[in-house]
């Protein structure tokens, strides 16, 4: 079984043999990481074989292109098929696509206001824990927690980031906006779609209308499947248009890490669990040679750096101790 790691994604990767500069949340390496968790909600995309291509306004959607700016990799319908221009090039007409998005946005625009602000708070210890929080938000802003897919078609991702100034809190509380509207009808004519251009609004509507509620987008897109947090976000961006305060800031960088927290317990819950019952009748003590040889017979793992990194997260996550060099307990 595929074992998780939440790595730092680059700019640069390779593809089709050439190392091209990309957006970090629709390049190769998020793809892959796409690929094992979305293939099955969406099996009408092509997610296990994502198209670099860009869109010119005055014709169609061609691929692969090549470009000197950041480059991104779309999921197309499987039933898309490409067409043949007089040349011989082919092209995509404009059609729905996913591709990835950002979760929470730590970059160099957000990062010194939410810095600023936590600079004011009076109370020191506060002060210094929520800035060591927020250098760990920075470091998270590129990672695979915190990537996930998003429909092209309909302009989400530009309303989440003008809109909503690429708040994830103040996305979901629009969204819940959506779905609290059951007439579907009236659902057109909420903020999210209103945002479409006029001939992708059905399109998105259709994409939207695919999930059940806010709760099942949530589980199905984020992996998070909690009532009570989701409402905790929701609620806090309907409350704050803007995080223009210290305590504003330090809710926010909670939900964050939460958020992140959530998602990796569900594609690490097997790991997790698995190391977590050695240690259920308490006070029990493993070796790494003892470790491995467990996690080699329960997991099917083989590969040795895996189980380091097992090993590590769960130590991280407070599931076990390292009592000695080589030994590890609850």
């Amino acid at each position: 079984m595929p074992i998780f790691e939440n790595i730092t994604v680059e700019s640069k990767q390779k593809w089709q043999g050439k190392e091209i500069k990309f957006d970090e949340d629709a390049s190769p390496a998020a793809w892959e990481h796409y690929k094992q968790w979305y293939s099955e909600t969406f099996n009408n995309y092509n997610v296990c074989s994502p198209s670099l291509f860009l869109f010119d306004r005055d014709k169609e959607v061609y691929f692969p292109t090549i470009a000197d700016k950041n480059n991104r990799l779309y999921a197309l319908p499987t039933k898309t098929k490409p067409l043949t221009d007089e040349d011989g090039n082919e092209y995509f007409q404009a059609v729905e696509r996913l591709s990835g998005d950002t979760d929470f946005n730590f970059n160099e625009k957000h990062y010194p206001c939410f810095e600023l602000h936590l600079n004011d708070e009076p109370n020191e210890n506060l002060r210094r824990e929520y800035l060591s929080k927020l250098d760990k938000c920075k470091k998270m802003h590129h990672s695979l927690l915190n990537f996930s897919l998003m429909q092209t078609m309909g302009n989400m991702q530009g309303f989440k980031g003008k809109i909503c100034d690429d708040r994830l809190d103040r996305f979901i509380y629009y969204l819940g906006k959506f779905y609290n509207e059951t007439d579907k009808c009236k659902r057109r004519t909420t903020d999210i779609i209103s945002y479409s251009s006029e001939t992708n609004r059905d399109i998105l509507m259709d994409y939207l209308n695919q999930f059940a509620s806010l709760s099942d987008y949530f589980k199905k897109i984020y992996f998070i499947d909690d009532a009570e947090f989701i409402e905790k976000l929701r609620l806090h961006g309907q409350e704050n248009k803007k995080l223009d305060n210290s305590e504003k800031v330090r809710t926010y960088i909670d939900l964050a890490h939460c958020f992140w927290e959530k998602k990796d317990f569900y594609f690490s819950k097997k790991e997790y669990l698995t190391i977590g019952s050695y240690f259920s009748d308490g006070g029990e003590t493993y070796t790494h040679e003892e470790l491995t040889y467990k996690l080699t017979n329960d997991l099917g793992i083989i590969n040795q750096k895996e189980i380091n990194i097992i090993i590590e997260k769960c130590i991280n996550r407070g599931f076990m101790i390292r009592c000695t060099n080589d030994a590890y307990t609850r």
